[in-house]
């Protein structure tokens, strides 16, 4: 970790450089070249004048011929910085030797329904030509040798065309607004229509019960899919992405036809689903685990239930959950079974045997837990929070947590809240605070008791993008703690213009990468899943879903902390859900700052961990009975632990983060080739570096998420996600 800190703080240091970025080069004798002057690294003040050997007065320039130019940058405490550059002069529109300009799939879900690959055999294809790429000036046409129907502009503001045949190679010129041209070729692929995936992870439903669902995993690329009953009614329709998984549930037995649309378009697969009848003799258990003091085997009104104990019922391997009051159920159909606490801190003994067999056949099958316990004292402390933008709310939430039927004594929680950060309302009042450090004396723990935190922050709207908030939560007892390990948690925010407000992250518990697990190193994983009322109007309840993937040891799930009130359950085929009753979680535009809300929670994986493995993982957001927001997926690849310096060199590395018109892309080799891809798939700009580091023009690019692909020469490829401001 030391090591860490210490390249973070050589890359802080950097000194404070000019820059020129060339926008766009000179084509064909029209005095249209355009370059942007900035400044990077640390040590300058803004604001900042501007002076170019021509000269022009303002950070960017254009209207210029070829030629060599020079700009110094002044900043507020008068040091002049100088950089030159050249703008270079073409007698046609720039190609890169194939296609500059494009065209890519045009992505018109919003518009039309699909992405416009076309059908094996078919004429469908819709491509569009970006304009976001270097030289001419806009607008741009397109002429093509083939039959095409110009459709418009698309939601991106790029041309699109139709009428694009399956294998068809395809020759264009582009003209842009001062009569420049430029030529090139493409050839048309299509939709490739792979196998479509099965269901997993059946569960039926009873008779007369809207009960029953499945799993529908990835085909590995984005793909709709619609799943309607023999009435042509569509029950449920996602879109589903890499990795991606998605419980159907509400569902009556019956069968099921499903239309998968690859790649969002209009090639459709179909496929039938039967949810089986369980039939009249379903039914359900459920049950009590409590800590028995007085070992009576009776839940006394004086003693406490064991909250979040995990349950594993046999044959199928189906796991239940206890709430916060100790009580657990789930739904079976008829037959005969076994059901075991896994709980390692308890010692059941009504009843002593475990696992405990049942059968179900119609009546409800009861099955109580009373437990002692021997286990030493254990504490945890867990903390999360918002996202972090200038000017706007940052609410920040913890818990201290007493895992065991063991006494704390006294307990002292103390909270270190970034400084960057001003302090609104606490809850609860703190015992005592010093500048950002709040303390609270709490006279002790319940047996598997906790205590909530909540401090709601604004960021200053003069703080930078890029600017890291460090929040973090130690508890202490005056009894023996048994384990410290557990006894402090910190999470970290970046600071960013705009961002995906619904979303799912990892990590691990060495907190070395949010996207390697270290098998030697590692031991817990860490989620969050966060989210946003973005509607019109209150959201008066919450439901999120987690379909755990088999790679996680579900009977080590921990809940940590949340934003608001809620209960927690496990459901059929891995399913964690969360469910935020009376949340009356207020829309974006009416109490942005009240608007947010969370989830975190900590699991193991299934041990042995083998390297090279992933773990990957999505959630499904409900906002009342809207259809669910799907996060993108969250994807760990397990590796053995090497030095830190390794793991800061094998990365593709992008500054400023958000990005703004220039991004700095780093790569531990040469880069052969850039591309950005949207959040719908599409690629929209590219480049050819031949660089270990390469300054991306994204200023035509529209505010989202995008993730950067750097091919290197070395025959390595790197991914890097990130958000345009």
């Amino acid at each position: 970790m030391c090591i860490l800190f210490a390249l973070v703080a050589v890359e802080a240091a950097t000194a404070a450089t000019a820059n020129i970025m060339v926008l766009r080069p000179e084509t064909c004798g029209n005095s249209n070249g355009e370059m942007y002057a900035y400044m990077s690294g640390s040590g300058s003040v803004a604001p900042y004048t501007y002076l170019w050997s021509n000269g022009a007065t303002t950070g960017t320039i254009t209207g210029l011929p070829g030629g060599s130019y020079s700009v110094t940058i002044t900043d507020a405490m008068g040091t002049p910085y100088t950089a030159n550059s050249t703008v270079e002069s073409f007698p046609a529109l720039p190609f890169d030797g194939s296609t500059q300009y494009g065209p890519s799939a045009a992505s018109f879900f919003d518009i039309t329904g699909f992405t416009g690959l076309p059908c094996p055999g078919e004429c469908n294809g819709i491509f569009s030509l970006p304009q976001v790429s270097l030289g001419g000036t806009p607008p741009f046409s397109a002429s093509f040798d083939v039959a095409v129907t110009p459709l418009g502009v698309d939601n991106y503001g790029f041309l699109y065309f139709s009428g694009f045949c399956d294998g068809a190679t395809v020759n264009y010129t582009i003209t842009d607004a001062q009569g420049c041209q430029g030529t090139s070729y493409f050839t048309v692929d299509p939709v490739q229509l792979d196998a479509l995936p099965s269901a997993s992870d059946m569960q039926g439903a009873c008779a007369g019960s809207d009960i029953g669902s499945f799993n529908l995993y990835s085909a590995g690329f984005p793909t709709r899919y619609s799943i309607s009953n023999g009435g042509d009614h569509i029950v449920q329709d996602t879109v589903l992405y890499d990795f991606d998984v998605h419980t159907y549930g509400l569902l009556p037995a019956g069968i099921y036809t499903m239309d998968a649309y690859p790649m969002l378009g209009q090639c459709p697969a179909s496929t039938t689903i039967e949810v089986p009848d369980l039939g009249p003799g379903c039914s359900q258990v459920q049950g009590q685990a409590w800590f028995d003091q007085d070992a009576d085997c009776v839940f006394d009104a004086d003693e406490v239930g064991v909250p979040g104990s995990v349950m594993v019922i046999e044959p199928g391997t189906q796991y239940a959950a206890t709430g916060g009051n100790g009580h657990y159920s789930f739904n079976l159909p008829a037959g005969n079974y076994t059901i075991e606490q896994t709980n390692p801190t308890l010692e059941p003994y009504c009843p002593a045997t475990q696992p405990v067999p049942f059968t179900v056949n119609g009546p409800i099958a009861n099955i109580d837990f009373a437990n002692n316990s021997t286990a030493p004292l254990d504490l945890r402390a867990h903390i999360g929070g918002g996202f972090a933008r200038p000017g706007f709310g940052h609410n920040i939430s913890a818990s201290a947590i007493n895992s065991t039927a063991q006494p704390t004594g006294a307990v002292e929680v103390t909270m270190l809240i970034d400084p960057t950060v001003t302090i609104g309302n606490i809850t609860p009042t703190p015992t005592s605070s010093t500048g950002n450090l709040f303390t609270w004396q709490l006279a002790e723990l319940d047996y598997f008791g906790s205590q909530g935190f909540s401090i709601q922050t604004t960021v200053p709207v003069s703080t930078p993008l890029g600017t890291v908030l460090n929040h973090s939560i130690s508890v202490s007892s005056v009894n023996p703690d048994a384990d410290l390990s557990d006894n402090s948690d910190l999470t970290t925010e970046v600071v960013v213009g705009s961002y995906d407000p619904n979303d799912k992250t990892a990590v691990t518990s060495s907190r070395l990468s949010e996207a390697l697990y270290f098998i030697n190193e590692d031991e817990w994983i860490d989620y969050s899943i966060r989210f946003q009322n973005t509607g019109t109007a209150e959201a008066f309840f919450v439901t999120i879903t987690d379909t755990l993937p088999e790679e996680l040891d579900m009977t080590t799930f921990q809940m940590a902390v949340a934003s608001h009130a809620h209960t927690y359950s496990f459901k059929p085929g891995r399913v964690v859900e969360w469910f935020f009753d009376d949340i009356n979680l207020p829309d974006s535009t009416t109490n942005e700052a009240e608007s947010h809300g969370f989830v975190k929670f900590r699991i193991r994986p299934v041990q042995p961990v083998l390297a090279g493995a992933q773990i990957a993982n999505t959630a499904n957001i409900f906002f009342d009975f809207n259809p669910p927001v799907i996060t993108e997926p969250s994807v760990l690849v397990a590796e053995f632990s090497t030095v830190v310096t390794e793991l800061q060199d094998s990365r593709l590395v992008l500054a400023p983060v958000p990005m703004q018109r220039i991004v700095s892309v780093t790569a531990p080799a040469a880069m052969r080739a850039l591309r950005v891809i949207a959040a719908d798939g599409r690629t929209v700009l590219r480049s050819n570096p031949g660089a270990l580091t390469y300054d991306l023009n994204v200023a035509q690019l529209d505010a989202g998420t995008y993730v950067i692909i750097a091919d290197l020469e070395n025959g390595d490829q790197l991914r890097q996600r990130s958000i345009k401001q």
